[in-house]
């Protein structure tokens, strides 16, 4: 399919101004000046050079800046530039060929220092140092950004030099620079006149009597007091900096310009140097060739100043990137590395071997091309000819030349080096590795929580290349070499993929592979699209290689009885001959002769060798087949694990199964592999058992292949499957998984683990499912060590072989049934066990991946009570405990936010965010991850579409008149166009990489908009451009297809129009009828909705017919594939293209195989009818709009992997209302510790215990017009205050046994909204804080006692009034910067502490305080006002510090570390502080012992069950339990804190990514 295409609109180039100059007697004294040679830069300003900072170069990743500084009278390039000849402008085309500035950004600085100008110049030295520093600080490579680090060294020539050292006496001054001064490492100077110079004062005396003096140039005169006073001051700070000096030695006119004696400073520190060919005051910075000795030493110096600095530098960014790149390998999945593919393929290229290619014409064209363009280098050849070895030798090639090369192999005999989506992850990682801009735009996608699924290519190409990689900056090409492409399942995809690049993309491909049918369509598609510019073909004939084959063999021949040189000549010769280009019959055959002990037996060897592969191959089995049973048994063992592996095996990891395999130990086993089927199969140099080549691998593989060493691959994975899961079943499998700590040395495991652990499942799936035994051993497997397998994989940091096992077990266990296979217990166990996988993966897949050890402990109890896991592993009597949640089976349903004043109108999913429509003209923004509220955007009338962009960074929100694009970032309309009310949008989509925005409209027009400015760029209208086809009627709904190449339109009455974008004319009809052209107006063929797959490798159609009929169509060949009745009337794909979603008016949502047509999962109609739906840019997640609520739902189904389809019945899952019961507002822990008061939103207030979770008694009946706000218990007095919304207050006391209401002693209303209660310590006095007011309460007499206002300097929205820990006579009034001291039950302001933070908390509030009962420790939870979701701090007080004798406070500075970790503080519990982290781990601290270094992690808090609440809601209990509030329910999760998960270390440089924030709700 094609794509439809805009004209790009260009704006002409302002012309360039010339500048007079003037011609004069002054000439002999322009000490800086050039000739007056153009060269290559043109006008005399360009030859100059522009003003300010230029980037000269920038390496990928910059660790140094060198800055030039030219001098009097100079330029930014003339200074730098011999005779004006831009080759000659050595800072900029020279110095970056050097190795040493590899990681060098190199700039130049230009200002004013012509003495010419007609205009009375005031500048000074000053002037032009603080223009220096000025630029150095504004500069966003420099001064600001993740390089604002980097040493900063200065090459100066003549003034040049005063001008940096007064730029860096000036950055010492500032304080605000002293960061910037810092990174002033080095100077190297050029004839700088430190101490002055005469020509300075003779210049300025003819320049007094013609144009004027110059300040600048008096400020370099000897005996300058301005020079004296720099200087005296640029001694006193220049220790640290390494300086090097060098002097002219040749006069200009009657003397030096700069005297040796003024061009060197004479520190002790000091280099001096001199260059070797005479120079004078112009030239020493100036050089004609790069050769000349002037500009090696010069280059030299600077290399080695620079070479010291990168020393210390590169550790440190070393370190840097290191963990960049190490998170990145955990963000990307396990990865293979190709080096050892690379080692193994060079060690077997011979010496001036495949030298060949660099000589052809069409390679040196393809990898030396100037432009930076896209370039395609296809190498094809028949088997066996050396293609492999070339593409190493090809990548050396690269790398010697100092390219960056990446480069990946293919091998059919590794499952995860033959598929796509690892050749894609491998490269990703490979350019992250290399390039500092590939690898910050995958770390943007990483902190944003941009999820892909690892096996889906097309998702991975998208996220990872097209919306990341590409768009970095590249400075120069980037190389790829693809080696075996024939050997990728997905080859045909990949040139699909490659096919959609730009052409400014500077990237060249390399691609090697046997020249297939399949492959050579592509590819020549690929050629003709690019033309044969962009694209070439090349095969490699036998010439090419036939030297090379000679080098080989002659290395040989020493080894071989041939008695003379021209005997062995012809041997060569021969062989060569019988060869016929193949390297792998050249190689055979030397095998062959090893066996030879005469020149006669060599003769008749090579006279029986078979010319082809193929009889070569039945040769070998007919000598395994004369060998002993024992040993055919053997070879036939040793050929099928080497055959149907997953992956090559090593020798260790063979010989051990083996063992379990034929139940004996061959000791030996290389000499038995040689001896036994060496020709055949081979051990390579990392110990790793191969196949000789693909080619034998296929000949054995023949069903007509009658040998008994040919291998069936049915038969032989379920050969292998039996020996993984024998041993996955063996003891040495319990507790395989990570070492536990402090339980003695580690253990020794099995070589097998890995491959048993990782394999098992695909053995599985290509084996034939009737067999009992390996049913039985998949139900021991899952009763007894499916716990430690969980780890095991956990401990890899990626749970793929998880949800791939899942799959695998599902469709399994579908082919049992369908069989009708005995044992249903156990074959219920394994379609048990495969859902549940996927539910583990989906529900705890974060924490298992944190902490894999939690799957024995922490994962049971959080599990349903029935499911498996649950019940198999959750009865742990001293583990965690969960009670008091309903949670007697999975639930897909993840989250449901209502909206009880608004209605939805739409819904869409992005990469980070999901975005909801109301009625209300609002646009609602939520986080993926968390389900909570990020922000609101106001569209302004009801918002009819919602589309991310493809990056996630854009939300486009569409009305009846109004488009306008937001930046997801902060919120803001980056353009808003009103659009013609008649106009009637249908489908709003973004195109092009997101550079375009595309809208089907009922006026028959597709619209197109820039979406960097929202400006109109194109209007093609279909009904009269398109021919005679178009309809008059107006269109209903419209689709386009995922690569634009295709509208489908709907007119009422009418066949779905298909219309052709990219030829702009009719395609044809689509209908349920058999001839849907044919078909009249008024026929029953009204469509209500329609949509595309998203994968544009099918153009699938989905049809929603107004009589719920749902049709597929194959739109590229406009036929119908299915038509069934299904109720749908929503549609919606998933991102990947395989799944459609549908739902109607009666609230029955359906899931489809957008591939296989067929129903997976249905979830029957509840209360509303569905508005929209939207997929989770991962796939995973379903989210439907209803009128009054939005459902976001996480199905297993969703998990399935490309693969065999499912044949079983779609799951069907019941919805009961979703508003049953009221939401806990607020909590109180009884200081027992065995039970919590709850206050509900319908105004009730009941007790729950901790010992079963459930409710115990009802203090306050329901009142729905109201909802309880805050709770608070006296203990001192058994009461309870509760408040809700209304200002009403009550304060009741409480008696238990069973729990009651004795009595209300106060009952009052506040008047206003209550911010805080506070009982003071005897339980006689009830504070009650307000905006306005705070009012003291005599409990006893219900009356007030007293009330005072705010202090006058406070906000009153941010305090929290506490009590006195160690002073019950006082509370505490705390902000952020003061404490007041306040006396019960008085409104007296007794004392004020001045707090004292050494963070800057500008902008920000107190959301929580807690005080630790047993210490008296205050701890301050504080966040962004704005934003409070950005950032959460922790101030930590010891109540003893709360006295008189204390006027200034400052917060303990050890607790500040833990900034950014806390999302909210929980409570105490003896010493500990009880938090939940960012990641939502229940967590402590000990605030008697805590060194800053590490916390302790308990258990998680699941994240559906943060995604099902608005506020956190958390308390803990005197006896330890902590208490979640999950809706209408609580949780007591017992004995979390007594057992640590795992330690968690604090850094410095925490990046909490928003995705992990949510509301809290202090308890």
């Amino acid at each position: 399919m094609k794509k439809l295409r805009f004209n790009k609109r260009t704006t002409p180039n302002s012309s360039s101004r010339s500048r007079s100059s003037i011609t004069s007697r002054l000439s002999f004294l322009k000490l800086s000046t050039s000739s007056s040679k153009s060269g290559d830069f043109g006008t005399a300003e360009e030859i100059h050079g522009p003003l300010g900072l230029n980037l000269l170069y920038s390496p990928p990743e910059p660790q140094i800046e060198l800055v030039f500084v030219h001098g009097l009278g100079g330029g930014s390039r003339k200074t730098w530039c011999k005779d004006g000849d831009a080759a000659n402008y050595w800072p900029k085309e020279w110095l970056p060929m050097h190795p040493e500035f590899r990681n060098v950004r190199i700039h130049s600085f230009g200002y004013d220092s012509s003495y010419l100008n007609m205009n009375k110049s005031l500048l000074s030295v000053h002037d032009f140092g603080l223009s220096l520093l000025t630029e150095l600080r504004s500069s966003p490579l420099i001064g600001r950004g993740e390089n604002a680090h980097n040493p900063l060294v200065f090459v100066a020539h003549s003034m040049g030099g005063i001008v940096t050292k007064k730029a860096y006496l000036l950055a010492r001054q500032d304080p605000e620079c002293q960061p910037l001064a810092q990174r002033f490492r080095a100077m190297v100077f050029l004839a700088t006149p430190h101490r002055g110079s005469d020509y300075a004062s003779l210049l300025n005396n003819i320049l007094s009597v013609t144009l004027g003096a110059r300040r600048f140039i008096k400020n370099i005169e000897r005996g300058s007091e301005a020079l004296e006073e720099m200087n005296d001051q640029f001694r006193q700070v220049a220790s640290h900096l390494k300086l090097c000096s060098l002097y002219e030695t040749q006069k200009m006119g009657f003397s030096a310009v700069v005297p040796k004696d003024s061009a060197i400073l004479g520190y002790p520190e000091e280099q001096v140097a001199v260059l070797t060919g005479a120079t004078n005051h112009r030239d020493i910075c100036k050089f004609n060739q790069q050769s000349d000795p002037n500009f090696i030493t010069v280059s030299n110096i600077i290399g080695a100043v620079l070479e010291t600095l990168v020393k210390t530098v590169s550790q440190r960014q070393i370190e840097e990137s290191g963990q960049q790149i190490r998170r990145l390998g955990d963000y990307l999945g396990s990865l293979n590395k190709p080096e050892d593919d690379l080692t193994s393929l060079e060690e077997k290229r011979q010496p001036r071997s495949c030298e060949w290619i660099a000589e052809n014409e069409q390679f040196r064209r393809w990898h030396s091309l100037t432009s930076h363009e896209l370039s395609i280098f296809w190498i094809n050849a028949n088997p066996g000819t050396g293609k492999s070895v070339l593409s190493a030798y090809i990548i050396n090639y690269l790398e010697k030349l100092d390219q960056d090369c990446f480069y990946y192999f293919f091998r059919t005999g590794d499952k995860m080096k033959s598929v796509l989506p690892d050749f894609l992850l491998s490269m990703a990682f490979q350019m992250a590795e290399v390039c500092k801009s590939v690898r910050r735009n995958l770390l943007k996608l990483m902190e944003q929580d941009v999820r892909f699924d690892k096996d889906n290519a097309q998702i991975i190409w998208k996220k990872l290349f097209t919306l990341s990689i590409f768009r970095a900056e590249f400075h120069r090409p980037f190389f790829w070499v693809i080696d075996a492409l024939d050997e990728c399942e997905g080859s045909i995809s990949f040139f699909n993929m490659i096919s959609k690049l730009e052409l400014n993309i500077p990237i060249r491909i390399l691609i090697t592979s046997r020249r297939t049918r399949e492959i050579e369509t592509h590819a020549l598609r690929v050629q003709k699209q690019f033309s044969e510019k962009y694209f070439i073909d090349a095969e490699i004939l036998a010439s090419d290689t036939r030297h090379d084959m000679s080098l080989y063999l002659r290395t040989q021949m020493d080894s071989l009885p041939v008695s003379s040189e021209e005997n062995r000549r012809r041997l060569v010769d021969k062989i060569l001959e019988q060869a016929a280009g193949s390297f792998l019959w050249v190689e055979l055959v030397m095998k062959e002769f090893e066996g030879a002990f005469s020149e006669e037996q060599i003769e008749r060897v090579l006279e029986d060798m078979p010319g082809e592969m193929e009889p070569f191959y039945q040769r070998a089995l007919r000598l395994m087949a004369s060998k002993s049973a024992e040993s055919r048994s053997y070879a036939k063992a040793i050929l099928t694990w080497a055959m149907c592996s997953t992956r090559p095996l090593t020798i260790p990891e063979l010989q051990t199964a083996l063992i379990l395999d034929i139940g004996q130990t061959i000791d030996c086993i290389e000499r038995a592999i040689v001896a036994l089927c060496g020709q055949m199969v081979y051990v390579d140099k990392h110990q790793r058992v191969q196949m000789v080549h693909e080619t034998a691998r296929a000949f054995l593989l023949r069903t007509d292949l009658d040998s008994e060493f040919a291998v069936n691959p049915v038969e032989g994975h379920k050969r292998l499957a039996k020996v993984c899961l024998t041993y996955l079943n063996s003891d040495d499998m319990k507790g395989a998984g990570i070492q536990r700590v402090g339980r003695g040395p580690p253990r020794k495991t099995s070589p097998l683990l890995n491959y048993a652990c990782t394999s098992f499942s695909e053995h599985i799936r290509q084996a034939h499912p009737r067999d009992d035994m390996t049913v039985q051993q998949l139900d021991s497997f899952f009763r007894t060590n499916i716990l430690s397998w969980i780890e095991y994989i956990a401990g890899s940091g990626n749970l793929y072989q998880m949800t791939h096992a899942a799959q695998v077990l599902s469709h399994y266990q579908e082919l049992l049934a369908a069989q009708e296979v005995p044992m249903a217990p156990e074959v219920e166990r394994i379609k048990v066990w495969a859902a549940e996988l996927s539910r583990l993966v989906a529900k705890f897949g974060k924490p298992i991946l944190e902490c894999p050890k939690s799957i024995y402990r922490l994962v049971p109890p959080f599990c349903p009570e029935t499911s498996v896991t649950a019940t198999q592993f959750g009865s742990a009597a001293r583990g965690l405990k969960v009670v008091g949640i309903s949670n007697s089976t999975w639930s897909d349903q993840l989250s449901c936010i209502e909206y009880r004043d608004e209605k939805t109108s739409t819904v869409a999913c992005g990469e980070s965010y999901f975005a909801v429509g109301l009625s209300s003209g609002d646009v609602k923004l939520y986080d993926n991850s968390t389900c909570q509220e990020r922000r609101t955007m106001q569209h302004g009338e009801w918002v009819e579409s919602l589309e991310f962009s493809a990056s996630g960074q854009l939300l486009l929100s569409c009305g009846m008149s109004n488009i306008i694009l937001w930046n997801i970032e902060n919120g803001s309309a980056a353009w808003k166009q009103r659009v013609d009310d008649k106009l009637g949008i249908m489908s709003l989509t973004f195109a092009f990489d997101d550079a375009i925005l595309m809208g089907a409209t009922s006026r028959h027009t597709v619209c197109s908009w820039d979406v960097t400015d929202g400006s109109f760029v194109e209007d093609v209208g279909w009904g009269i451009t398109f021919g005679e086809e178009s309809s008059r009627r107006p269109p209903k709904k419209a689709a386009f297809s995922p690569d634009w190449g295709f509208l489908a339109v709907i007119y009422r009455g009418r066949p779905i129009s298909l219309w052709d974008l990219e030829a702009r004319c009719f395609a044809g009809y689509l209908g349920r009828e058999e001839n849907p052209a044919a078909q009249g107006l008024g026929t029953n063929t009204s469509a209500e909705n329609l949509v595309f797959s998203s994968d544009p490798s099918i153009c699938r159609l989905a049809v929603a017919y107004e009589d719920g009929d749902l049709a597929f169509f194959d739109a590229e060949n406009q036929t119908l594939l299915q038509c069934t009745s299904e109720a749908a009337q929503i549609l919606a794909s998933s991102p990947d293209g395989r799944t459609l979603a549908s739902g109607n008016w009666d609230g029955m949502i359906q899931l489809f195989d957008f591939v296989s047509m067929k129903l997976l999962y249905q979830i029957n109609g509840f209360e509303y009818s569905v508005k929209a739906l939207a997929f989770s840019s991962d796939n995973m997640r379903l989210l439907d709009a209803r009128p009054s609520q939005l459902n976001i739902w996480e199905p297993a189904v969703l998990l399935r992997k490309n693969g065999k389809q499912s044949t079983s019945a779609p799951t069907v899952v019941g919805v009961n209302d979703l508003d049953e019961g009221f939401e806990i507002t607020a909590v109180e822990c009884h200081s027992s510790g065995d039970s919590i008061f709850c206050g509900r939103s319908d105004g009730s207030v009941v007790v729950h215990e901790a010992q079963t979770g459930k409710q115990v008694g009802i203090l306050c009946p329901a009142n729905h017009s109201i909802t309880v706000k805050c709770l608070a218990w006296g203990d001192a007095s058994s009461i309870l205050v509760t408040v809700d919304t209304a200002g009403d207050f009550r304060v009741l006391s409480v008696r238990r046994d069973p729990w009651e209401v004795s009595e209300t002693l106060l009952k009052g209303n506040s008047a206003e909204s209550v911010n805080q209660i506070l009982l003071s310590p005897n339980n006689k006095f009830l504070l009650i804080s307000t905006a306005s007011s705070n009012t003291v309460w005599r409990i006893s007499g219900k009356s007030v006692l007293s009330s005072h206002g705010w202090p006058e300097t406070y906000e009153h929205s941010s305090f929290l009034w506490l009590n006195h820990h160690s002073n019950p006579s006082q509370r505490i009034l705390l902000t952020l910067t003061k404490a007041y001291m306040y006396q019960w039950p008085t409104s007296v302001q007794e004392q004020t502490i001045h707090l004292d933070d050494p963070r800057s908390l500008t902008n920000h509030t107190i959301r929580t305080a807690l005080i630790c009962p047993s210490t008296g420790s205050i701890a301050v939870e504080i966040c962004k006002r704005t934003y409070p979701d950005l950032f959460t701090g922790l101030s930590l007080f010891e109540s003893t510090m709360f006295t008189g004798e204390n006027p200034t406070l400052s917060p303990k500075e050890v607790f500040t570390k833990l900034d950014g970790h806390i999302l909210h503080l929980i409570g105490f519990h003896g010493t500990k502080l009880v938090f939940l982290d960012y990641k939502l781990w229940v967590c402590t601290v000990d605030v008697n012992d805590f060194d800053g270094n590490s916390y302790a992690k308990h258990f998680f808090i699941p994240q559906d069950w943060q995604n099902a609440v608005r506020q956190l809601v958390m308390g803990v209990t005197a006896s330890g339990d902590v208490v979640f509030v999950k809706k209408d329910e609580v949780a007591f999760i017992k004995r979390g804190l007594f057992h640590n998960s795992h330690i968690a270390a604090l850094r410095d440089d925490v990046e909490v990514t928003q995705s992990h924030r949510v509301d809290v709700m202090p308890v």
